[in-house]
């Protein structure tokens, strides 16, 4: 169950060689993570997805969010 916004977690990425799913991470609470690249300026840039399913998109790269 998904219990707070992924935008407002602390959360490592890690860079992919997927020119579509462009970052990866796990989220010990709610499993595997990628970030899917979309067709910007007509959709948001980043689609969110949580075990294959689309969960949040946006634009901006939240603040909370690393990338090694």
């Amino acid at each position: 169950m998904i219990t707070t916004s992924f935008l407002q977690r602390n959360l490592r990425w890690k860079k992919t060689d997927d020119a579509e799913f462009v970052y990866t991470a796990v989220d010990p609470c709610e499993g595997a993570l990628v970030i899917r690249l979309n067709d910007f300026p007509a959709e948001p840039l980043y689609t969110l997805l949580c075990d294959a399913v689309p969960i949040e998109s946006f634009d901006d790269w939240p603040q909370a969010w690393q990338v090694d």
